[in-house]
């Protein structure tokens, strides 16, 4: 009986299948020669769907997915990376801290300037060492001392929003800026007008305390903002400008002092 279309002939791994001479699994005719490997694998990647009748997609779907997903992780990794603060030197850290610094110091000039005025006026005061004419300026003259240190003056407003550059300091050089601005606008402004309550009344029980209390808040500011200093140039490993507040007393504790 005459071979029918289909039917198997020869050996069993040569039989045709209607494709065209070639068997299912991809080699030629009548031989046992099978895909490489390598070749499959490249086509997988490069996203191919030559495969076996037999093979399943779900393993072409891992291999791509474990794919993607590192690449996903990549990117991810170097988005971390370029997103991380890169720190300048140390010395260009510690040249934009200088800076601000003198930025401080600036805007401190006027209300430390007033404060020594202040305590000078009233040592001399208490001193007896003051011409008549000069008495007769002391109201002006403290009025303008103490609105020297508040936020009616320019440059404590400016100073109190002072920009601190994102150094390995700034935290320190923040709370520095935070701690004189509290020894301007509380401190020393309340030590002046306790001076100037004083001024004219000399016996005045109330004044005297506020001064001792606001004599003794500068000098803890003061000591605050040098040990800030001090950690920032720590940081930094270099000198930055000293805090420009000056270390003042009213002599109330030793009154023959205060003549000096």
């Amino acid at each position: 009986m005459g071979s029918r279309p289909g039917d198997v002939t020869g050996n069993g791994a040569g039989g045709r299948d209607g494709s065209g001479g070639r068997d299912s699994a991809g080699g030629e005719p009548g031989s046992d020669h099978r895909p490489s490997p390598l070749r499959t694998f490249d086509e997988a990647l490069a996203g191919g769907s030559a495969r076996s009748a037999g093979s399943s997609g779900v393993q072409w779907w891992k291999r791509r997915s474990v794919f993607v997903s590192l690449m996903v992780a990549a990117v991810v990794a170097a988005t971390v990376l370029t997103d991380l603060p890169q720190h300048a030197s140390l010395a260009l850290q510690a040249s934009d801290d200088v800076s601000t610094m003198k930025t401080v110091n600036g805007y401190l000039n006027s209300c430390s300037y007033a404060v020594k005025q202040t305590f000078t006026i009233y040592r001399d005061e208490r001193a007896h060492s003051l011409s008549p004419s000069d008495r007769g300026e002391v109201p002006g003259l403290l009025s303008g001392d103490e609105a020297a240190c508040t936020f009616t003056n320019d440059d404590i407003y400016e100073l109190s929003s002072v920009e601190v550059p994102g150094t390995k300091a700034e935290r320190d050089l923040q709370r520095l800026v935070s701690v004189v601005t509290t020894w301007a606008t509380s401190d020393a402004a309340a030590a002046i007008g306790a001076i100037e309550t004083l001024s004219s009344s000399p016996s005045n029980a109330k004044a005297r305390g506020r001064l001792s209390k606001a004599e003794k808040n500068m000098t803890s500011d003061r000591k605050r903002a040098v040990t800030d200093l001090r950690e920032a140039e720590s940081i930094l490993d270099a000198k930055l400008p000293a805090v420009n507040i000056p270390t003042v007393t009213a002599c109330l504790a030793d009154r023959a002092s205060c003549a000096t």
